[in-house]
């Protein structure tokens, strides 16, 4: 199977499967929510802390619950075990790989061991988790999207036993479920909670925005109840200020590398076919022709005349095309659901004792552009 044709495949997959298991609908919201309470409950001791653990737990849990069929306890140690060994593969390639023709191949040779054994660490947790599945699944009723790919790797296994070989021999009994797997986590769980993150940083760094959202959700969901999708439309300001969080975040720069397919000409240059492109996202979305003042945060920017929320072409967070962020939809549920969940229930603020907040310009590059480490208190509304 080509890398074209296999990228196709696993993103057909995926998108059928994460629609089946609810991407878009209500019972993809209850999970969202059961997670929204389990982190407002870990941020009620009202102490100077670092959000951004906290905010990838629950992004993660909602993946997990997808994913794995279940959601983690965060003091759960194999839930520990998981996200300590996904950091680490993070950390290993410092999304080199995902920027630099060749990048690969180069970092295997440099971090191979390492690399190996932190695949091997993230694995050993998965695998008892698969084989449960394995043992009790019905491929006529696929419970998450464990089994739909175990159906999927039974099918290609028949008859050749040499599938379940992993890469360079790698003794991973389920490697393309693995690799499935460790590739939504990824891109699912480390964009969303980045972004997350830095909406956190921004609101800190900007109370204005944050004393508008509150007014808005008081006014429109007020606090006896989460706020829902079917609210979003009367929630302008606060689509806004997500929206615009996306925009100056920027969390995926260059999106993620793709190859032409055939020799086509842009601007009188000509591109060969087979030849890598990096989307400059980045650049869209701070370019000084297409927005007024690109390093302010202004949300009232994806406002009208009349304070309906609205958006311009060249906003593009999440790619375009054919080749748009397949997670988009389920993205922009997480971020609203718990960006709203989060702000209804408490006012975030500067501790007094602890060090300056950091500059926004301090991001620093992983597998997305993430915030600077900073230390904020949650305090009850």
């Amino acid at each position: 199977m080509t890398n074209n044709k296999a990228a196709t495949f696993k993103r057909h997959i995926f998108l059928s499967s994460m629609r089946k298991f609810g991407m878009g609908k209500k019972s993809m919201e209850a999970r969202i929510h059961k997670e929204i309470c389990h982190l407002l409950e870990e941020c009620q001791h009202n102490l100077a802390f670092d959000p951004s653990l906290n905010v990838f737990n629950s992004v993660f849990n909602v993946i997990c619950s997808v994913t794995l069929g279940q959601r983690f306890r965060y003091s759960d140690q194999r839930f520990k075990d998981l996200t300590d060994a996904l950091f680490k593969i993070f950390h290993l390639y410092l999304g080199v790989a995902f920027i630099f023709p060749g990048a690969a191949s180069l970092m295997e040779l440099v971090v191979g061991r390492k690399s190996f054994q932190s695949n091997a660490a993230f694995y050993k947790i998965l695998e008892p988790i698969i084989d449960q599945h394995h043992e009790t699944y019905n491929e006529d009723n696929p419970r998450d999207l464990i089994d739909v790919l175990l159906k999927m790797t039974d099918d290609l296994n028949k008859g050749n036993s040499s599938q379940n070989l992993g890469k360079k021999g790698m003794p991973f009994k389920y490697f393309y479920i693995y690799a499935m797997i460790l590739d939504i986590f990824a891109a699912g769980a480390e964009t969303v909670s980045s972004t997350l993150t830095w909406g956190l940083l921004y609101v800190l760094k900007h109370p204005n925005v944050q004393d508008k959202i509150q007014v808005e959700l008081d006014s429109i969901v007020g606090r006896d109840r989460l706020p829902n999708m079917s609210d979003k439309p009367n929630l302008p300001y606060t689509e806004a200020a997500i929206t615009e969080v996306l925009r100056m975040a920027s969390t995926v720069p260059l999106s993620v590398p793709r190859w032409t397919a055939n020799d086509t000409s842009l601007f009188g240059y000509l591109i060969p076919k087979n030849t890598m492109i990096l989307p400059n996202l980045w650049n869209v979305l701070h370019e000084p022709s297409l927005w007024r003042n690109p390093e302010q945060f202004y949300p009232d920017r994806f406002l009208d005349s009349n304070g309906k929320f609205t958006r311009s072409n060249q906003y593009i967070p999440f790619g375009l095309g054919s080749r748009v962020c397949l997670g988009e939809q389920l993205a922009k549920m997480e971020l609203f659901l718990i960006f709203a969940g989060v702000l209804q229930h408490f006012r975030l603020e500067v501790d007094a004792h602890s060090s300056p907040l950091p500059s926004l310009d301090d991001g620093f590059m992983h597998i997305t552009l993430r915030p600077p480490k900073f230390k904020m208190r949650m305090v009850k509304r």
